[in-house]
């Protein structure tokens, strides 16, 4: 037999609660040995990222998701692609239905998104791609930009600013609740 029992017992979750009789209430989930040495291994060695995207704007959580997705690239030296998402919704109705407002709002965006990138290159990246997007941040990012992408993580903050509401914290929700890939939401 040599080798010990071939499963084990862990105890996943202590709910805290005793039911009508007084006992504890607790989660067991029955792992094979095999199961468990693989499940350590992968936690000491990790997961690495081969490509990440960063959603930024320019709320202060917006750059710290930038700053994070840029440090978890360089540890794993992955691909970073930044991606801002221009809304119209976010102009007046005058820059809104004005073509020189719309494109001027839009270059800002894109000044921005160099900017960041000059910032990740900066940092020690070496492959770096910028995007803009237009629309709902949250919709867009799950059903157009991913899949286009192909990241295996996506980094956002947990809200942003909208004139002088809090924002992106609806959107970050809506993206963990449905992208295909691992999400960081930055707080």
């Amino acid at each position: 037999m040599g080798d010990g029992p071939s499963f084990a017992v862990f105890i996943i979750n202590y709910w805290g609660k005793h039911d009508y009789r007084g006992n504890l209430s607790l989660k067991v989930m029955t792992v094979s040995m095999l199961d468990y040495k693989r499940r350590l291994r992968y936690m000491e060695i990790g997961k690495q990222f081969k490509h990440i995207l960063v959603a930024v704007d320019d709320s202060y959580l917006g750059q710290m998701a930038l700053v994070n997705a840029i440090h978890q690239a360089r540890e794993d030296e992955a691909k970073l692609t930044i991606v801002s998402i221009f809304e119209k919704g976010q102009l007046s109705v005058f820059d809104f239905f004005s073509k020189e407002k719309t494109t001027a709002a839009e270059d800002d965006v894109r000044r921005a998104l160099d900017r960041y990138r000059q910032m990740a290159l900066e940092n020690g990246l070496t492959d770096v791609d910028i995007r803009i997007a237009e629309g709902e941040p949250g919709e867009v990012i799950v059903k157009d930009v991913i899949p286009a992408v192909q990241p295996d993580m996506v980094v956002i903050g947990s809200n942003s600013q909208k004139g002088t509401e809090k924002y992106f914290g609806s959107q970050s929700s809506y993206i963990a609740n449905h992208a295909p890939v691992t999400v960081m939401i930055v707080r």
